[in-house]
C-alpha cells in the first residue's frame, strides 16, 4: 500500500472514531433547511481543475467548503460507508459563537459520493441555525430575527 492512501485512512479512521466519541448526539435539529449543492460542486470542480489536492481528501472539504473562520467552537463529523475505498462521505460541521448579528451557531451536513474523476461530488446537504435573541434555543430552519 502506499503511504498516501495509509495516512488518509488513518486520518478518516481518527476523525471518525474521536468525533463519535465527542459528537454523539451533537447534530441534532428541530427542523432543516435544504442546501442548493450546486455552488459546492462548483467549488470542487474548479479546485479539480485547477489541481488542488484537496478535492481528493474528504477530510479537508469541510474547511474549503463551509469554512472555519471567525467562531468560537467548532464540531465536526465525517462518516464513510465503510473503511476500504468509500464511495460515499457524511461530513457534518457545527459552528457555535459566530461573530454575527443574528445567527449564533450553524449545523451543515453534507453527503458526497466519490466521482470516477477522482473527487467527490455532493449530492444533497441541509443545514439549521441557532438565533442569539430567539426564545427558541436549539437549531432549526427559520431565519434568525
Amino acid at each position: 500500500m502506499n503511504k498516501k492512501f495509509i495516512g488518509l485512512s488513518f486520518a478518516v479512521l481518527f476523525s471518525v472514531v474521536c468525533s463519535h466519541v465527542y459528537a454523539s448526539g451533537g447534530f441534532d435539529a428541530k427542523s432543516w433547511e435544504s442546501v442548493d449543492v450546486a455552488k459546492y460542486n462548483k467549488i470542487i470542480i474548479s479546485a479539480h481543475d485547477n489541481k488542488r489536492e484537496w478535492v481528493t481528501k474528504p477530510e479537508f472539504y469541510v474547511h474549503y467548503l463551509l469554512g472555519l473562520n471567525e467562531t468560537k467552537e467548532i464540531l465536526y463529523s465525517i462518516e464513510a460507508n465503510r473503511m476500504e475505498m468509500p464511495t460515499e462521505f457524511t461530513i457534518k460541521l457545527k459552528r457555535k459563537g459566530l461573530l454575527d448579528d443574528s445567527v449564533s451557531g450553524d449545523i451543515h451536513v453534507l453527503v458526497m459520493k466519490k466521482t470516477g474523476k477522482g473527487y467527490w461530488k455532493v449530492v444533497s446537504g441541509k443545514r439549521a441555525s441557532s438565533c442569539w435573541r430567539s426564545k427558541s434555543k436549539g437549531f432549526q430552519s427559520k431565519p434568525c430575527p
